[in-house]
């Protein structure tokens, strides 16, 4: 780690991403940040991310698990999903809200999969599970809870969102 803090050290600081790191969640305070992104990544079993100093500036490298490449047993029969997959579909079809992407569609139903595997995720840990940004997930969430599909419980910074009677009664 020492090694690490002294090639961060070196590095300029660029206060626009230290801010939306530190938004994130992902660093406490200046300086602390590259260490808390190696930490994180090898909290998630993956290799410590790879930086290069070129002459445009400095290119950090992640390095995905691959197991996202194919597709990952989770403990679920394909039954289950399809009864999530049916009973999202039929909520927003039977829902005041008209146009419904597939894709919006795809991205409610992989957010219902995972509430119903841990409920009371917040949207920041939705994200980090779907790989996409806090307001993307928060869009998603807006959708669904405006047909309710999810409800959010709790305070606003600890609280988390919950599948509905609604859905839970369309799943059976």
């Amino acid at each position: 780690m020492s090694e690490l803090k002294k090639s961060h050290r070196s590095h300029p600081v660029n206060p626009d991403i230290a801010h939306i790191v530190f938004l994130n969640g992902l660093i406490d305070k200046l300086g602390r940040g590259t260490i808390r992104v190696v930490e994180l990544c090898r909290e998630e079993g993956l290799k410590d991310p790879v930086w290069k100093d070129g002459i445009d500036g400095v290119t950090l490298t992640f390095n995905g698990p691959k197991a996202l490449a194919t597709k990952k047993d989770t403990g679920r029969s394909d039954g289950v999903i399809d009864g999530v997959s049916d009973g999202v579909n039929r909520i927003i079809n039977d829902g005041v809200i008209d146009g419904v992407s597939d894709g919006v569609r795809i991205e409610i139903i992989k957010i219902v999969e995972l509430i119903l595997a841990k409920e009371g995720a917040n949207a920041l840990d939705i994200a980090y599970k779907r790989g996409k940004s806090k307001p993307q997930i928060e869009r998603y969430l807006r959708t669904a809870k405006e047909v309710e599909i999810v409800e959010f419980k709790g305070a606003p910074k600890t609280g988390g969102y919950y599948l509905t009677k609604k859905l839970l009664d369309n799943l059976n």
